[in-house]
């Protein structure tokens, strides 16, 4: 009896890995993480000065409100 398999494909054994292999699945994450820091190596350093310079303008902004509250809790 002849079987129409690509219509109705057989499913894999219970013994085969149907996901990726752990090797395979650390290496493909090493290269998201890591590929663009080296791509973008010369451009790191100037959007890690504007996120600095933006913690820096409000860190300005909110040390005189944590100063007030400190001294409502303390004084």
């Amino acid at each position: 009896m002849k079987q129409n398999w690509q219509m109705e494909p057989v499913p894999p054994p219970e013994t085969s890995s149907a996901g990726i292999d752990g090797f395979i699945a650390w290496a493909l994450l090493a290269f998201v993480l890591i590929g663009p820091l080296i791509y973008f190596r010369n451009e790191l350093g100037a959007a890690e000065r504007y996120v600095i310079g933006g913690y820096r303008v409000l860190e300005g902004w909110l040390l005189p409100i944590k100063d007030w509250f400190l001294g409502l809790l303390l004084g």
